[in-house]
């Protein structure tokens, strides 16, 4: 696990430096406010000497906190955004319609929490090391104090890491809790009870209260912990002052307040001990994403046509499960108009999806895309042909523009602007107070789900893909319309009410093509 977070650390461009500079910065703070404390002292001592240049020292701590504020509030940032544009590129080449929506959040939380463990815990305990080192000169004119508070340093940075195994064990266990109970639900759900309802009730109660208590005594650990160890280093800093008292001599005071500062940058440290268990498991996550091997790419060839028309050859297809999802279906889409696939069930699209983008391969028949199969075509060059247009598409916790320039870092933003205008995204956009610089949060959790639509519409759009998968479209009819011209739209349907718009439907049951409507066949 340790390993991954180094091998993690590797993946960042410039982490060292990064590094640096927020260590730098951090040990300026504790050093600035260890030279306040130090001067009070000696004010005490020297009752007659003028408090001004105490007084001049104090915007020091105060430019110096900011700074550690920002810097490592930005290099966090950087750090973040490169980390989620690796996992960005490599789900995209995994699968652009097969995300799950937990799943990238899941992802997007993690690197949250190792980016915040390489800024604050891993600079922290750096700057306390530095920290220590310079102001050891002032402990060693008491050998006793010196001793007691290496002692006592090595009891809080030890207890941590020999709690660590036990706090995976309980996290490990929750978890199987939950997945426990989460299958005696999805059981319930779905009609495979094999036993008296009171019984399977039962079963259901006990198994959530176990797991409610697991959860309850995980959350309430960090802080019994945080207790603890708030009393180990009050304790030694009370035995300090015993020590100071029965010694006592000119440099009594100042070896307190160093020993003060001291532990105090430990406890400090010490904050996020109760994280370890999730940074580990957080950077394991992240490496298992960045190492996952790409689809095995048999396809070579490329297809340098404008207009594509898309033929289902009997395609039969069943997720690896005896009873089949599509069967035998066969079934044609045409340039320059806007198909429908109105299926109720929802496996039926996921699968019509991820064949289409050679996320999964057929069982049986063929995708051919104008005359070339879809498994016979390079896998980066299908990615440029179809594009998946939903509202669960991977969004940034970044700005509208950013979001948008993953499609095309260097388009101008008048281009970029024209795109949204088509899409019908500026309307919404120019309605937010800071308009495409407006952050989305993660996954886009303050957009609605037109307005995330709408940007990966913009998205498509700005990298050029011709072939348009739509997923239950919020998007204006209107603009579908004037989208259409050289591209081939498809939109997936659980109704016909969301396909009204399509110039053909193609109407699924049980797997099967049920039958195929168009503008000369009225459906209404």
């Amino acid at each position: 696990m340790k390993k991954d977070i180094f091998d993690l650390t590797k993946r960042i461009t410039k982490f060292k430096f990064y590094l640096g500079i927020a260590t730098i910065i951090r040990t300026l703070k504790k050093v600035s406010a260890t030279i306040i404390f130090l001067g009070v002292a000696w004010i005490i001592q020297q009752v007659s000497v003028s408090v001004h240049y105490i007084l001049a020292l104090i915007p020091i701590i105060i430019i110096t906190s900011y700074l550690d504020r920002y810097i490592s509030s930005t290099l966090a940032l950087k750090m973040s955004a490169q980390l989620k544009l690796r996992t960005y590129e490599k789900f995209d080449a995994i699968a652009p319609s097969g995300l799950n929506d937990r799943v990238t959040t899941v992802i997007t939380e993690d690197i949250d929490i190792f980016t915040e463990f390489c800024i604050e815990t891993v600079v922290e305990w750096i700057a306390t090391i530095i920290t220590f080192l310079i102001l050891a000169p002032l402990l060693v004119k008491s050998p006793l104090v010196f001793f007691f508070i290496i002692f006592i340093a090595m009891i809080l940075i030890i207890l941590p890491h020999r709690l660590v195994e036990p706090s995976d064990a309980r996290r490990i266990n929750l978890n199987r809790l939950f997945s426990k109970l989460d299958k005696l639900v999805i059981e319930g759900m779905l009609g495979k009870v094999y036993q008296p309802e009171l019984e399977y009730l039962a079963k259901l109660d006990k198994v959530a209260n176990n797991y409610d208590y697991y959860k309850y005594r995980i959350e309430q650990r960090p802080i019994a912990l945080s207790n603890l160890y708030n009393f180990i280093a009050n304790s030694a800093l009370i035995v300090v002052l015993i020590i100071c008292f029965f010694y006592r001599d000119v440099n009594t005071l100042y070896i307190f307040v160093v020993s003060f500062v001291i532990l105090r940058s430990i406890q400090e440290t010490l904050a996020k001990h109760s994280e370890y268990g999730a940074i580990f498991g957080a950077s394991q996550r992240i490496m298992e994403i960045l190492n996952l091997n790409l689809p095995v790419d048999y396809g070579t060839m490329s297809i340098d046509e404008e207009i594509f028309r898309l033929k289902f050859n009997e395609v039969s297809f069943g997720f690896n499960q005896p009873k089949l999802i599509l069967n035998n279906m066969s079934f044609e889409i045409f340039p320059n108009e806007i198909t429908a696939i109105v299926s109720p069930p929802n496996e039926d699209r996921v699968a019509i999806a991820k064949l289409m983008q050679r996320i999964c391969n057929v069982d049986k028949g063929s995708i051919v895309i104008n005359t070339t199969r879809v498994e016979d075509i390079a896998l980066a060059e299908l990615r440029k042909l179809v594009g998946w247009v939903s509202d669960d598409n991977y969004l940034f916790d970044g700005t509208i523009e950013e979001n948008l320039r993953l499609a095309r870092p260097d388009i101008s933003f008048e281009l970029m602007q024209l795109t949204a205008i088509r899409t019908g995204l500026d309307n919404f956009v120019q309605g937010l107070p800071q308009g495409y610089q407006t952050k989305i949060g993660q996954n886009g959790a303050m957009l609605s789900i037109g307005a995330k639509q709408r940007l990966a519409l913009s998205q498509a759009i700005i990298f050029g893909t011709p072939i348009l998968l739509v997923d239950e479209t919020y998007i204006a009819h209107r603009v579908l319309k004037e989208l259409k011209t050289n591209r081939t739209i498809i939109i997936l349907a659980s109704n016909l009410d969301s396909a009204k718009i399509a110039d053909r439907i193609i109407l699924l049951k049980e797997g099967k093509v049920q039958k195929v409507l168009t503008k000369q066949k009225p459906w209404r």
